[in-house]
């Protein structure tokens, strides 16, 4: 979901592969205007690992694709910094933005929202550049607990999904996009288990919905 590089294959696993049908399942939950007036928007994948599954969901709707956000080679990974003082510093500058944006729609892709920093900052830079519309899809389910395998999330209080548990909405407004999904925990599996056979019994689960498994890699 996040740190593999896209030409990666492990465990027998694509990556770019499996990242491509998230986006084609985050596709088949759109049941809102986005389908009805799909030749207004552009699909944007945020670089580098947004972009596989914004690419599968662009061509599954028959929706433009557009790599109007290049990644600032100089800024590297904001999440494991050690203050939010120093993530939003480097998120500001972790982007730069197309004058294309201008007037535009924009559906926003990415693999992840653990803070939801870069993500708030990202929305408000992209209306900056004029995008009319900004909406957020996460090829990966809400981030709500802690980590125990040693991927630097250590409490759940600083975890965005995690303040928002119960709705979509007071989290949508917090990043001020207009509209916001993740893939289903669920459809995880799924695409997994018809891929890999069966292999969503080895996955750990723990920051998605607190069930925590002993690995055997």
């Amino acid at each position: 979901i996040y740190f593999m590089n896209k030409n990666t294959i492990w465990n027998n696993i694509k990556v770019e592969e499996i990242r491509g049908k998230f986006g084609e399942k985050l596709a088949n939950y759109e049941l809102t205007n986005i389908i009805k007036n799909k030749h207004n928007y552009s699909v944007v994948g945020i670089p580098n690992s947004g972009i596989s599954s914004a690419k599968s969901y662009a061509t599954a709707l028959d929706i433009v694709y557009e790599q109007l956000i290049t990644k600032n080679k100089n800024i590297n990974r904001t999440f494991i910094l050690n203050t939010d003082s120093e993530r939003r510093t480097h998120a500001k500058n972790k982007y730069i933005f197309s004058d294309e944006l201008k007037h535009k729609n924009i559906i926003l892709f990415d693999d992840s929202i653990v803070r939801g920093i870069t993500m708030k900052l990202l929305v408000k830079n992209l209306k900056l550049f004029g995008a009319n519309e900004v909406h957020v899809r996460i090829a990966a389910p809400q981030i709500k607990y802690e980590c125990k395998y040693g991927i630097d999330i250590p409490t759940q209080g600083e975890l965005l999904m995690n303040k928002y548990k119960k709705s979509l909405e007071p989290a949508k407004d917090y990043l001020g996009c207009d509209s916001l999904k993740f893939i289903e925990i669920d459809d995880i599996k799924s695409i997994m288990d018809s891929n890999y056979s069966n292999y969503s019994n080895n996955l750990c689960t723990g920051c998605f919905n607190n069930d925590y498994k002993q690995l055997n890699w």
